[in-house]
C-alpha cells in the first residue's frame, strides 16, 4: 500500500509565504508609540532589527516568529515590532541602541526605555529567546 500525504490547508505555496514577516504578532506604529502602549499595558519591547540581505533575518520569521509557543509568549507579556535596519525607526533604534550585529533582537524596558538584552547570531535561536524573555520577564516586574 502507498503512503500518501494529506494536503495541508495552511501549508506554505511560496518560497516568500515561508519567510514572509509575522504580521499578526507585529505592532505596526512607531517605537515611540510602541513604549507608549507597553507602559500602558504593562509589557515589555521585543524589537527585531532585520538586514534583508541576511538569510538569518528571513530564518527567524520562518523559525522563531512563527512557532506558537513564542507567539502566545510574545503576545500574552510583550509588545512586539520589527524593522529592517533601512527603515527610519529600524535606523533610530539601531542608532540608539546600536546592536554589535544584524539581525538583533532587543528586550526593552518600557518604563526606562533601557535594553535589557539583545539577542544576536549564534542565539537567534526559540531556545535562546524563550530563556531570555522568560527570564526577563520573571525576574523584573513591570509595575
Amino acid at each position: 500500500a502507498a503512503l500518501h500525504r494529506a494536503p495541508r490547508k495552511q501549508e506554505a505555496q511560496t518560497i516568500d509565504d515561508l519567510f514572509k514577516p509575522p504580521i499578526h504578532l507585529m505592532f505596526k506604529r512607531s517605537f515611540a508609540e510602541a513604549r507608549q502602549m507597553a507602559m500602558e499595558k504593562k509589557r515589555w519591547i521585543v524589537v527585531n532589527i532585520q538586514d534583508e540581505k541576511e538569510f538569518a533575518s528571513h530564518t527567524l520569521n520562518r523559525d522563531l516568529w512563527n512557532d506558537p509557543q513564542v507567539r502566545d509568549f510574545v503576545n500574552a507579556h510583550c509588545i512586539f515590532l520589527q524593522f529592517p535596519h533601512s527603515h527610519h525607526e529600524g535606523e533610530k533604534v539601531v542608532q540608539f541602541y546600536k546592536p554589535p550585529s544584524l539581525p538583533a533582537i532587543l528586550i526593552i524596558d518600557p518604563r526606562t526605555g533601557q535594553c535589557v538584552d539583545t539577542l544576536i547570531r549564534p542565539h537567534l535561536d526559540k531556545d535562546d529567546f524563550t530563556e531570555k524573555l522568560n527570564y526577563v520577564v520573571a525576574s523584573t516586574s513591570l509595575d
